[in-house]
């Protein structure tokens, strides 16, 4: 949580310093935005958050990264929250941090994990004495013959 509170704390405070440093052309993104049902702000449609971000393959016609719409972010508000000021604080929130995060340097089309795929070379017995040395650690000694 202290996270979502730093980013809100140091959202004013740099909002203008940002703003006008920043080009269209130079960002890998665009900035994300709310649906939030229409000008009538409709409860009965679907709300969400939704930004685009540049494909590392797909080009223009002038040969630029072209920008692909990423899947919307709900986090359940639609389910969760009935009025218009609960959606639209919950949604702000994500909204923010998903920016944070793409300035940051988050991708939607990078490697997912946070660790490399050699790590992820096991045994299946080194994945046993793994798991059975964690677990060495939380049972009583008449458990461990069992």
């Amino acid at each position: 949580m202290d996270f979502f509170f730093d980013i809100l704390q140091n959202a004013y405070s740099t909002a203008y310093t940002t703003a006008y440093k920043m080009s269209a052309k130079d960002e890998k993104f665009i900035e994300p935005r709310i649906y939030h049902g229409g000008s009538t702000f409709d409860l009965t449609k679907r709300w969400y958050v939704y930004y685009s971000y540049q494909h590392p393959t797909k080009l223009n016609k002038d040969g630029t990264p072209a920008m692909k719409r990423q899947p919307t972010i709900t986090m359940g508000v639609n389910r969760k929250y009935k009025t218009k000021g609960e959606r639209m604080l919950h949604l702000g929130i994500v909204k923010e941090v998903l920016l944070e995060l793409l300035k940051g340097g988050f991708s939607p089309y990078k490697n997912k994990l946070p660790f490399s795929e050699q790590s992820l070379n096991y045994t299946t017995e080194s994945a046993l004495d793994y798991a059975y040395n964690y677990r060495l650690n939380t049972l009583s000694q008449t458990s461990i013959p069992d």
